[in-house]
């Protein structure tokens, strides 16, 4: 009976790191989704530059990727909405906890601070080609141009949004966790290991 009520004891002593250690889809999938986008666009992009010939094809791949990019409005609002009744309930997943411990999720979101030479890069290009087309009187080309610095304006949006979701949940997990990447626990025991006996 003793034996059981230390086991028991050991197991409500170790339930919020167990729960912090439960795999989350949601915040999983916002956290790893604009690292993805990312990662697809720079090989489009690349393929695009290299294989010249090849460019006809991949225009429209290229702009439905850019259209994704977007999706970080939707994406990191609803991630931050999740940390946040994660942090709540002591509760914060350290990202997909059922591969890895490491936080590489959050991490992962830092990337986007490449897009803001994106962003300025693609408003520069939006002024040259909107002057080009006004001088050729090109309508397809203007609406374009316009379609292309609306993508920019919304990238502007979804960019610091991303970046206020990797803050808040390295935040997070600080203050949780205690620390930011694979070290041990505040406990000592590693992060992952859920059940031990309390000593």
């Amino acid at each position: 009976a003793r034996q059981k009520r230390g086991d028991h004891a050991g197991h409500i002593a170790h339930k919020p790191q167990a729960m912090a250690q439960e795999f989350d889809f949601v915040l999983c999938c916002t956290g790893t989704f604009p690292f993805c986008v990312w990662c697809v666009t720079f090989l489009v992009n690349l393929v695009l530059n290299v294989f010249v010939g090849v460019r006809p094809r991949f225009v429209r791949l290229f702009r439905l990727v850019r259209l994704l990019e977007i999706g970080s409005i939707c994406t990191a609002s609803t991630g931050i909405f999740f940390l946040q009744r994660k942090k709540k309930a002591g509760a914060v997943p350290r990202g997909c906890d059922c591969c890895c411990p490491c936080p590489f999720p959050p991490w992962s979101l830092f990337v986007q601070v490449f897009d803001f030479l994106g962003i300025i890069a693609g408003i520069l290009l939006a002024v040259v080609g909107g002057s080009a087309a006004e001088e050729d009187d090109d309508e397809a080309e203007r609406r374009n141009v316009a379609m292309n610095l609306i993508v920019v304006l919304l990238n502007l949006v979804a960019v610091p949004l991303d970046l206020t979701f990797a803050v808040l949940w390295l935040r997070a997990l600080s203050q949780q966790d205690g620390n930011l990447c694979c070290s041990p626990g505040p406990s000592g025991a590693p992060v992952g290991m859920v059940g031990q006996p309390v000593v």
